[in-house]
C-alpha cells in the first residue's frame, strides 16, 4: 500500500480533479483526498513523495499497432538512403550474416527522396540479394520491394489465398494492394526465434517508457488464426499494459470465436488509403491531380453487409478511413447496420477521421459514433502539406479536433505507432499547437483524449483512464505538470515512472 503526495496530482476526474495525496492498494486506487485524511486512514501505507513531479493517470493509446510496430522498428531501415545504389550496398551488407532459411526484411525505402525518382528494379535486387528473399517495405507502407527469391513465396501464398500476382507486379518485383498486404502478412510467419523476441521486448520497452498503461491495439494481416492476435492473445494477462485487440478481418463469426469484442481497422479492412499515394477517397478530386478522387476498397454494398453482420453480433466495428467520402460511406453503412439492429451504447469507430466536414461531424454525433484521432499526424504533418494536395478550404478540416469536440462527440487519440511515435506527448502537442487554429483544443482536452476518453471508447472508463477509488492503479510521473507548461513546449516532459496495477513497470534512472 502506497501514499502519493508532494506533488501535482491531476486526476482526470472533474468532481476530485487535484486531490492532494492518493492511495494504491495492490492493483486498484483505494483512496483519493488530503494527505492528513490519507494517513488517517491508511497507517500503515508507504509515503512516496513525488518531490514535486506531476502524477497522473497512465496514457491509453487508441490507435496502434503493437505487433507490427515491434517488426517494423527492430528491422533494418533505409528511411535516410537518398540513391539507388546506398540502398543496395545496404542490403549487400545486411545480408553478409544471414543463415539458411533467413528472411531480409528491410522497411522505409523512399522515406527520403531518391535521387534517381524510382524504385529499385527486380533485377537490382537478385543482384544484390541472390540467395535470400528480400522484404523491402516502403516508407508509406503502400507498396513492397521484393526480390525474385521473396516472389517465389508470395507467390504460392497468394495462390493458398485464391488470387494471383498481377502482372505488372511480378515484372517490376513492386507488390501493390492486396499483394502489399499480402506481403505485410508474412513477417509473423516468416521471422525466425530472434527477430520475434527482438521486436516483443522492443514493445515493451517502448510503451512503459512513454507511460503507456492502455493500447487499442489493431492486429491481424491474415483472415483466420492470424499469428499477430493468437500471440498477443497468450501474452496479454503477463504484459505490464492492458491489451484490447481488434482484429483487422471482416469474418465475424473468427472475431467472435476468439472472445473479442471489437472488429476492423487497417490492413485489410481499410475504406481508403492515405492523401501522399493519392488513394484516401474524397468527395472532390485532389487539387494536384484533378483526375483522381482516390479509393474506397469496399463498395456500399460489401460494407453494409458486413457492418450489419458485426453489428447483429454486439462488437464494436473500428474502421480506418481517411478521406471524406471514405468517412462518409462509414457512416452510411453504420445507419444502416443500425437501423436493421438497434444499438444504444455500441461506440461504434472511425479511426483517423481525417479529413472531415461539418456534415461529417454532424452525422457522427447523431449516430453515437465515436472517434480515435491522431493529433500527432499534425505534429509531424502540418497543414501546409496537406494544403498542397488537397487545397487549402479542405486542409482546414485537417484532424479538427476542436470542431469535433464541440460537437460533444468522445474522440480518443492514437499513433497509428509505427507510423509515428507512440510517445503521448508528441500528439499532445499537435492537439495544443495544432496547424490549423480552428482545430486547437485546451492541455486539459488533450489529456482527456489520452486518458478517460480513450478509456471511453474502449468501454473500459469504469475500470481506467481517471484516478478514483476502485481503478486498477495504473499511473505515471511526469517530469513537469502540462497544465502548466509553456504551451510550445509541451512535447519536452518526460514520463519518469510508469506503474501498471500498483507494480513500477518501468522508471527513468536516477529520479524520484
Amino acid at each position: 500500500m502506497t501514499i502519493y503526495y508532494g506533488g501535482t496530482i491531476i486526476s482526470m476526474e472533474e468532481d476530485r480533479m487535484f486531490p492532494e495525496a492518493v492511495v494504491t492498494d495492490g492493483e486498484k486506487i483505494a483512496f483519493t483526498g488530503s494527505l492528513a485524511d490519507a494517513k488517517k486512514a491508511f497507517p500503515q501505507a508507504e509515503l512516496r513523495s513525488l518531490k514535486g513531479k506531476t502524477l497522473m493517470p497512465g496514457f491509453i493509446d487508441t490507435h496502434c499497432h503493437v505487433s507490427f510496430a515491434g517488426e517494423n522498428k527492430t528491422q533494418p531501415n533505409v528511411f535516410s538512403c537518398t540513391s539507388v545504389q546506398e540502398v543496395l550496398d545496404f542490403i549487400r551488407a545486411q545480408s553478409q550474416n544471414m543463415k539458411e532459411g533467413d528472411v531480409l526484411f528491410i522497411n522505409g525505402y523512399g522515406g527520403m527522396p531518391i535521387k534517381e525518382e524510382r524504385n529499385l528494379t527486380l533485377e537490382e535486387m537478385d543482384n544484390a540479394i541472390p540467395d535470400f528473399p528480400l522484404i523491402l517495405r516502403t516508407a508509406s507502407t503502400h507498396g513492397t520491394l521484393v526480390n525474385t527469391r521473396a516472389l517465389n513465396i508470395i507467390r504460392e501464398e497468394a495462390k493458398k489465398a485464391g488470387f494471383r500476382l498481377d502482372s505488372q507486379d511480378e515484372k517490376e518485383g513492386l507488390l501493390r494492394n492486396r499483394a502489399n498486404l499480402l506481403a505485410s502478412s508474412l513477417g509473423p510467419k516468416l521471422m525466425n526465434r530472434e527477430q520475434k523476441k527482438k521486436a516483443l521486448d522492443y514493445i515493451l520497452e517502448e510503451c512503459s517508457k512513454n507511460g503507456i498503461t492502455a493500447v487499442h491495439t489493431l492486429e491481424g494481416r491474415t483472415p483466420k488464426d492470424d499469428p499477430d492476435v493468437l500471440g498477443l492473445m497468450s501474452l496479454r494477462d503477463s504484459l505490464p499494459f492492458d491489451v484490447r485487440i481488434c482484429y483487422q478481418t471482416t469474418d465475424v463469426e473468427e472475431v467472435v470465436s476468439k472472445g473479442l469484442k471489437q472488429i476492423g481497422g487497417c490492413f485489410n479492412c481499410i475504406l481508403d488509403g492515405d492523401l501522399d499515394p493519392h488513394t484516401a477517397a474524397l468527395r472532390e478530386p485532389y487539387s494536384d491531380a484533378p483526375d483522381n478522387s482516390g479509393v474506397l476498397y469496399f463498395t456500399d454494398e460489401e460494407l453494409e453487409d458486413f457492418f450489419i453482420r458485426a453489428n447483429r453480433a454486439g462488437l464494436q466495428i473500428c474502421m480506418h478511413a481517411i478521406g471524406d467520402r471514405a468517412i462518409e460511406q462509414a457512416l452510411n453503412a453504420y445507419e444502416k447496420a443500425l437501423k436493421d439492429t438497434p444499438r444504444k451504447d455500441h461506440r461504434h469507430r472511425i479511426d483517423h477521421f481525417e479529413i472531415c466536414a461539418p456534415d461529417l461531424i454532424e452525422k457522427a454525433k447523431k449516430l453515437g459514433v465515436v472517434l480515435a484521432m491522431q493529433p500527432v499526424f499534425d505534429y509531424y504533418w502540418p497543414k501546409p502539406g496537406y494544403a498542397a494536395v488537397i487545397g487549402d478550404e479542405r486542409a482546414d478540416w485537417k484532424c479538427a479536433l476542436a470542431p469535433v469536440l464541440k460537437a460533444g462527440i468522445k474522440a480518443g487519440a492514437g499513433s497509428d505507432w509505427p507510423v509515428t511515435s507512440i510517445n503521448p506527448f508528441l500528439g499532445i502537442h499537435g492537439a495544443v499547437n495544432h496547424s490549423v487554429e480552428s482545430s486547437r483544443i485546451s492541455v486539459m482536452e488533450a489529456l482527456r483524449m489520452y486518458t478517460i476518453d480513450a478509456a471511453y471508447i474502449g468501454f473500459s472508463e469504469d475500470v481506467r483512464g481517471s484516478i478514483r477509488s476502485g481503478k486498477e492503479a495504473s499511473l505515471v510521473i511526469l517530469s513537469d505538470n502540462p497544465l502548466e507548461q509553456e504551451k510550445d513546449k509541451l512535447d519536452r516532459i518526460q514520463v519518469l515512472e510508469t506503474v501498471y496495477k500498483g507494480r513500477t513497470v518501468w522508471k527513468k534512472e536516477e529520479t524520484i
